[in-house]
């Protein structure tokens, strides 16, 4: 542990006549009220793989203003071209509530700079609550600070129709600091871990995690992350790749070792502030 037109409805004045011999029927419509936004637990799965999903039988079309469900793997990517093409229209552009939906795409994606700028333009034309609050996220997400992200992504409480992309956001944020923890500990407290995934307030879905990924606490408390299987699994299965590919930091061009003094000093500090794991930078 990566979208769609709206549906065109036509009609036809060439229709021949009711046959008035038979039974009178009314014509069953089809409302755009009707299309109900899949649970947001239906939507994501967070310990299991994502299900395949045949798009041809399963997608329906949805105007720009209605709820996308995720269910191929061009759904996210298409519903975020179709948002970006929606706000260059001339005399239309986006609502506040789209605004919020294309910010969480790309902190999804972590786009980190597609999201700041997003949110700038957003903001210069809606003073709005719901805007704010995910910028919060993604402010830690563009400064990497993936632990402080976490804990803000936790607090987050949107509406239905965002739901599912705040459930994804937290996945893979949490995917993304076990595999940090286990690159960057041999051993580590408990609580610290519990710190690093902002599950202070939840012990019993901690040890769930840790169990899940091959590891154990000790007697003293102490865990040893090391990188298993069942770490690399955990990880692929909380990131449903129906919600499109994250984007990765590039790698550094040398090594530590290999860098002058000056140079290794900006490099801990970088990773300092990619990281955010001082105990561990600090005896580099």
């Amino acid at each position: 542990m990566s979208e769609r037109v709206p549906e065109n409805i036509s009609s036809t004045s060439d229709a021949p006549p009711p046959d008035p011999s038979g039974p009178e029927t009314a014509p069953t419509v089809k409302s755009p009220e009707s299309v109900v936004d899949m649970e947001a637990e239906d939507v994501i799965e967070p310990t299991a793989p994502a299900p395949q999903v045949d798009a041809q039988s399963s997608a329906s079309a949805a105007p720009v203003a209605e709820s996308m469900v995720i269910s191929s793997s061009d759904d996210a990517n298409g519903r975020r071209f179709q948002l970006e093409e929606q706000e260059l229209i001339i005399g239309g552009g986006l609502n506040a509530d789209l605004y919020a939906e294309l910010l969480l795409i790309y902190l999804v994606q972590q786009k980190r700079i597609e999201a700041k700028y997003c949110f700038m333009r957003a903001v210069e034309k809606y003073d709005n609550k719901t805007l704010r609050n995910i910028w919060k996220t993604g402010q830690h997400i563009y400064q990497y600070d993936f632990a402080s992200a976490l804990k803000e992504a936790r607090s987050l409480n949107l509406n239905e129709r965002l739901h599912h992309y705040v459930v994804e956001l937290k996945n893979r944020l949490l995917s993304k600091q076990l595999k940090l923890i286990a690159k960057c500990y041999s051993s580590i407290e408990s609580e610290q871990v519990a710190n690093l995934l902002a599950l202070e307030k939840d012990p019993e879905e901690l040890r769930t995690i840790i169990s899940a990924c091959g590891w154990t606490i000790e007697p003293d408390g102490f865990v040893a992350p090391t990188e298993t299987p069942k770490l690399q699994e955990t990880a692929e299965n909380l990131v449903n790749p129906l919600y499109g590919a994250m984007e990765t930091i590039k790698k550094a061009a040398a090594t530590p070792a290999e860098m002058d003094e000056k140079n290794r000093e900006n490099y801990v500090e970088k990773l300092k502030q990619i990281v955010s794991f001082s105990d561990f930078i600090d005896n580099f």
